[in-house]
Order: C-alpha cells, then structure tokens, then sequence
C-alpha cells in the first residue's frame, strides 16, 4: 500500500522529502531570489527540468505506485521498491543540494547589492575623513588604500619650455606644416586652356608650360 502523502493533491511531501509530486506544492527545484521594490527579496521557487525532473518522477511513480512488498522485474532481477528508492533517491538528494547551494550564492548576491550603494558612500567618507584628519601627505595613509594626489610629479616651467622646443624642432625635421604654412603653398604656372592638366601635373615645370608642348614650339 502506497503511502497516502504521495496523494498528488496532498500538500505535504512523502518520504524523502524531495520526491514529492512534481506538480503538488510540495515539489522540489529550483530557489532564486528576486529583489521587488518595497518588498526586498521575494523567493521563486522553479520546478526542475531535466534529469532531474526525470528523477524525481521517477522517486514519485515508485513511491505511489510500486508495493513495498512487490517489486519491478528490470535489468534480470526483481528490485523492490526500497532497492529502487535507493538508487535514485540519492541523485534526486544531490540535486536537492546543488539548488539550494545556487540559491543560497543568489540570496547573498541580492543582500550583498543593497549593502554596496551605502558602504561605497562610507568609504567614500571615510577616505575624506582620514585625509582631513593626518594631512595630505601623511605617510600613514597609504596604509588604509588612500590615495591624495601629493606623489603625482609636477611639471616645471623648465620642462613646458623644453618640450615646446621639442615639438618644434621636430616639426623643422618632419618637414610637418601648420594650415597657415600649407595655405601659401599654391601653383603659380600658366596653363593652357586647350591642354587637360591633372593635378600634380606641371610641379616640376616651373615655367608653366604643359607637358608635351615644347615639341610644337619648335
């Protein structure tokens, strides 16, 4: 006789806990925590998919359905109900216990998020507190990570002047000119209406006669 609590419509669990109906109330999965606005965090629980909802059918149909004192002829033997519940009740329990295992990391997510936005405030707070209490330089306030800008090196007026000169010493040297510089560079030369000039065509000719006339010339 099958024990009563595997009535699908009974909303307490049989005997193992986990192998409850999968449809009833009591059936196991998967916990995740919601954060609802106002609310805090909420509990959801999913059903399991998978094997492992393979399993636990299985743990629930041999519990409701198969007689302790029978048995189900399978694999050239006769397994009882107890030899079938052993075998699989012990993979439905490591199921059990990986999905409380990401539930329980989910939760500590969710409480950790609230806590972050004040103890970033503090921090905050406190590393002002701390340089208004030892002073801007204070060797001591390395030790607590604070960082008050006194180590950052300072460039000289020597320096500014030195490196102007170096930009543009290398400005003479790259040939690199200014918009002002290339807005004087323009082609001078005639050219004759009759002859299609290209452009670069005639850089060379200073004279400004096209390519190729020097032959009618003569």
């Amino acid at each position: 006789m099958a024990n009563k609590s595997n009535n699908p419509g009974s909303p307490s669990a049989p005997v193992g806990g986990s192998s409850a109906n999968p449809g009833s109330s009591g059936a196991s999965g998967t916990t995740s925590g919601t954060n609802v606005p106002g609310m805090g965090p909420v509990t959801v629980i999913k059903p399991p998919t998978g094997f492992e909802k393979t399993v636990q059918q299985l743990v629930y149909g041999t519990e409701k359905d198969i007689p302790a004192a029978g048995g189900l002829p399978m694999q050239g033997t006769q397994m009882t109900q107890a030899q079938i519940l052993a075998t699989l009740q012990p993979v439905l329990d490591a199921f059990t216990a990986v999905d409380d295992a990401v539930a329980a990391v989910k939760q500590s997510r969710l409480a950790l998020s609230a806590l972050l936005p004040p103890a970033r405030q503090f921090a905050a707070s406190m590393k002002d507190a701390l340089i208004a209490f030892f002073g801007r330089g204070n060797p001591i306030l390395p030790d607590f990570g604070v960082k008050d800008g006194t180590s950052r090196r300072k460039t000289t007026v020597d320096a500014k002047a030195a490196a102007k000169v170096k930009r543009a010493e290398t400005r003479v040297l790259r040939g690199t000119k200014g918009k002002v510089e290339r807005a004087k560079v323009k082609f001078t030369g005639q050219v004759s209406p009759a002859t299609a000039v290209k452009p670069g065509a005639g850089s060379g000719n200073s004279g400004g006669t096209p390519s190729g006339s020097t032959g009618a010339a003569q």
